[in-house]
């Protein structure tokens, strides 16, 4: 019986991603004269799909009892999320005003970028965030504290030290995306939604367990 239930949720699965592939036309056509107001509609139409695709994979994780599936949905989720990634990274551009030049103050020896002249920010000692898992909790829980709820940086500036705290996969995220107050709340969001995933942080928690060497001895 479990095993009918995982091939219907997988089909599901499929649709989800069929139904999101159907925005790529639009954007590879996208006129700014036609099709601006469509976009947001589209934007929130992709976030349900996130939210529905999250929903089916944790219900297969659960009637995958003897994880036959994992390995598999490990796979449709890489699928999923770069197509997930790249359309709202699109719309999001067809969104975004062109970033002023006078909004940037640019400094030297990677000191931040401000709006507000004569502003000194702290000096603060991020971790550094490379998109493994086992670190993200920690990390936001960091950054959020320092940075993300500070009332006295502007978003510009949160979006500096945001871009100078992450590596490797977890930077390239946000690589394509301009300093600019707007595009620090897409920034942030898109950090968020990649990583505080449910699925994958029980995922990789209980490999850390499993991992877990051995006690020989009692001690």
């Amino acid at each position: 019986m479990s095993e009918k239930k995982i091939k219907e949720k997988v089909k599901r699965r499929e649709r989800i991603i069929a139904s999101l592939k159907r925005h790529e036309p639009f954007l590879g056509g996208f006129n700014p004269e036609i099709h601006t107001g469509e976009v947001q509609s589209r934007l929130d139409k992709i976030e349900a799909k996130f939210e529905e695709f999250e929903e089916v994979q944790e219900e297969i994780a659960e009637l995958d009892a003897e994880g036959n599936y994992e390995e598999e949905c490990n796979e449709s989720y890489k699928e999923f999320e770069k197509l997930y990634y790249r359309l709202r990274a699109a719309l999001l551009s067809k969104l975004t005003p062109e970033p002023a030049v006078a909004e940037l103050n640019n400094t030297r020896n990677g000191q931040a970028l401000g709006v507000h002249t004569g502003v000194r920010l702290p000096q603060i000692s991020l971790p550094e965030f490379d998109g493994d898992y086992k670190g993200w909790l920690s990390f936001k829980s960091t950054y959020v504290s320092l940075i993300h709820e500070s009332v006295e940086l502007s978003d510009v500036q949160k979006f500096h030290y945001l871009k100078s705290a992450l590596r490797g996969e977890a930077a390239k995220l946000i690589e394509s995306l301009t300093l600019t107050n707007e595009n620090y709340i897409i920034a942030w969001d898109t950090i968020i939604k990649r990583y505080s995933n449910e699925y994958l942080l029980k995922k990789r928690h209980l490999q850390a367990l499993m991992e877990y060497p051995k006690v020989d001895k009692e001690s």
